[in-house]
């Protein structure tokens, strides 16, 4: 970790004194030795990754071995159950004798007693559908009483249960008062969970006046979904935003993104209520965040509505007078609202589907969701499918086990912010935001969550985004002192402001500036019961750890950053001004070693800064020992899932920063370099004021008040 004083902090600077300045420029001054250098440079990267390289080697390194190997007993132990358990009871006996005593489960906790709302659901709607005999509604969830094969279908629920986002879309007050609706900030029009959100509010409150115009299994899901207090109890962005981001840290990536969410669904209320007064004075906003988050945490997937979806003309307008047609549908609804609903390069449709949005999720799933369209018999003629189906997968279902789908590659962050818990087993992977010193319009799950216009940054974005991606400039490495701006300077300062344009223009691509650390524990195995930890031991990174996707993306990142008028044979100025704003050109490696080393050490000092700017400094081993007694005393509570996303970015940060100081170790040390200006690194930013050529007064910016 970095000292405060060798590197940039986010706050602002503070004016400089006149023997402040005179320091400055003596420290400006051309180092003395290759071997002074050398350990300046290696002992500043040295100190971000020592925490991480301590921790490793010191840690309560034997515990932590006796308590791992103690988790893969468990594990295989887990595996190792088979379908010769022919009883309950005999079953109960083999699952108490292969856990240790803090997993020990009794019949109370395998069988909670089922959500009365859930139990009424399931068993009216097996009535109707195929329901797998051997699963029973225990709490919310559901759980096996014997075991399922591989393969075996548990659940098919059809078309008619479900609620799609199509149907929103047909609705004639979504579509005559809500379709013109749109975000304050970018102006975008709503994202396709919005109106799913609008409708199913709508629909919810129509049940409430009227609940003889429905049928009753449609009644009974709305009664089974969370209501906004059940939601409030656990769920982050109904959370006090102060207590989490104590937990999480302000400047965080889990903080982030769970205040990106929350932005989010405050922005499409003040949309919607914006765009129809009737909506304003039929939905309070406590109804529309409950509808919100049971769209955000139950919706799925079904993919392009196939021809079995055509419906009369009467239900969508004049335009659609013919059911062949359909393709004409789906067309206007990207033409009105920017949704494309097409196989053609679109996103498919998504649904509210009952009993399919029962079971929790883990990486490592055995069942997967699927909507099978309808198909045709050429034989019979007969149509058949057209509904949601529910199978297991990958390996047997266990008797008395939870059956778990999987809700994509999630980092944990987005995870915890989107569905409101992490599975505290490592087997997620961790995103890791460095672009620090700017905010990012876009979240890249897709545009309905982003500040960003859809048709591409305006200039007032831009504008609002430069001082930050300025400061990452700041740092003049490679030359041999700071460049004062176009008067004294006036090719580096040109160079200076092509390189904040062209930064500009990947400001808000995802992969330049964040990275995905690959999980802790990627072969872990959910528990029998997500009411028990899957593991008591806080989930650590393999000392062989090297599994970084993004790094090369980020790097190239910095290359630019660290650019200087020498590279490229001297023509580093007109190669500049050939890629300003071209999202594919690339650098690459083969320019110079100076400009490689001095680009990972720019990611290195970055690393430095977030640590810096997340206040992480000596919180490893008193987070580690919180984070076990929490796994012990308060699994599954807030704090618990919290704290959990906390350090998983903090073992993120320190396993990453380890990987980039080996390759800043191996720069050096292979190349021997001298202590020429090109591999100098500066200890702290060059005054502010040698930036102020690249901005104007009147730059105007976007009204950002409602991210705060």
């Amino acid at each position: 970790m970095t000292s405060p004083n060798n590197c940039t902090s986010s706050k602002k600077r503070r004016s400089l004194s006149k023997k402040e300045k005179s320091n400055r420029r003596l420290d400006e001054r051309p180092r003395l030795s290759t071997k002074i250098l050398f350990r300046v440079l290696i002992c500043w990267i040295m100190l971000v990754a020592l925490g991480f390289i301590a921790y490793w080697k010191r840690g309560p390194s034997a515990m932590m071995l006796l308590a791992e190997e103690k988790m893969r007993k468990q594990q295989e132990q887990r595996q190792s159950f088979t379908a010769d358990v022919t009883s309950p009871t005999a079953y109960d006996g083999k699952l108490k004798s292969s856990m240790s005593p803090e997993f020990t489960m009794d019949e109370g906790q395998l069988w909670d007693p089922p959500d009365s709302r859930i139990a009424a659901l399931v068993s009216h709607a097996c009535q109707e559908m195929h329901c797998h005999k051997s699963l029973k509604v225990v709490g919310r969830t559901l759980r096996a009483t014997a075991p399922i094969e591989v393969g075996e279908k548990l659940y098919e629920i059809p078309r008619s249960m479900q609620i799609w986002d199509l149907d929103a879309y047909r609705d004639p007050f979504v579509r005559k008062h809500l379709f013109k609706a749109s975000h304050k900030i970018s102006g975008n029009r709503m994202g396709t969970e919005a109106f799913l959100t609008a409708y199913l509010a709508l629909e919810i409150k129509k049940a409430e006046l009227n609940p003889s115009n429905f049928d009753p299994l449609r009644l009974l899901y709305f009664d089974s979904l969370p209501t906004y207090e059940e939601f409030h109890a656990y769920h982050p962005i109904l959370a006090d935003k102060n207590a989490v981001g104590a937990i999480l840290g302000p400047r965080s990536m889990g903080n982030s993104i769970l205040q990106s969410y929350r932005n989010m669904v405050r922005s499409e209320y003040n949309g919607f209520i914006a765009a129809s007064s009737e909506f304003a004075n039929t939905i309070s906003s406590k109804e529309y965040a409950r509808a919100r988050l049971a769209v955000l945490t139950r919706a799925l997937n079904v993919g392009p509505p196939g021809p079995e979806e055509v419906m009369a003309a009467a239900f969508v307008g004049d335009e659609f007078r013919d059911q062949d047609l359909f393709l004409d549908e789906l067309y206007s609804y990207y033409d009105l609202i920017n949704v494309n609903l097409t196989e053609a390069g679109g996103q498919g449709c998504i649904a509210m589907v009952p009993i399919a949005d029962l079971f929790n999720h883990h990486t490592n799933n055995n069942i997967e969701l699927q909507y099978k369209r309808m198909e045709t018999q050429l034989q019979t003629k007969k149509k058949s499918g057209r509904s949601f189906v529910v199978s297991s997968t990958n390996r047997m279902i266990e008797p008395y086990s939870e059956p778990m789908a999987s809700y994509g590659y999630m980092a944990d962050a987005h995870l915890y912010a989107r569905y409101g818990f992490v599975n505290g087993d490592g087997s997620g992977p961790i995103q890791l935001n460095l672009g620090f010193h700017h905010e990012m319009m876009k979240l890249n799950i897709s545009n309905q969550y982003d500040y960003m216009p859809i048709t591409g940054a305006t200039e007032k974005f831009r504008n609002y985004q430069k001082r930050g991606i300025a400061r990452y400039l700041q740092f003049d490495d490679g030359y041999s002192e700071c460049n004062s701006g176009p008067v004294t300077h006036p090719d580096e300062a040109e160079l200076k402001r092509l390189k904040l344009e062209h930064l500009l223009s990947i400001a808000n691509e995802y992969d330049r500036w964040n990275i995905l650390v690959e999980p802790r524990n990627p072969q872990s195995l959910p528990a029998p019961s997500t009411n028990v930890p899957i593991m008591l031991m806080v989930p650590q990174f393999q000392k062989n750890y090297s599994l970084v996707q993004g790094l090369d993306r980020l790097q190239e990142t910095c290359r630019v950053i660290s650019l200087i008028n020498k590279d490229f044979d001297g023509n580093a100025l007109q190669v500049m001004k050939d890629n300003v704003g071209n999202l594919d050109f690339r650098i690459g490696s083969n320019v110079s070693d100076a400009l490689e080393f001095r680009s990972l050490m720019c990611i290195s000092r970055w690393f430095g800064t977030r640590f810096l700017t997340m206040e992480l400094q000596g919180m490893f081993e008193s987070e580690y020992r919180r984070l076990s007694r929490l796994n012990r005393n308060e699994f599954g509570s807030n704090n618990w899932t919290a704290y959990h996303v906390l350090f998983g970015e903090m073992q993120a940060l320190q396993a990453a920063s380890g990987l980039i100081f080996e390759r800043v170790s191996e720069s050096w040390e292979s190349k021997k370099v001298d202590p020429e200006p090109e591999y100098r690194m500066k200890d702290i930013g060059c005054p502010e004021e040698y930036s102020r050529y690249l901005f104007r007064d009147d730059e105007l910016v976007p009204d950002i008040s409602d991210l705060r």
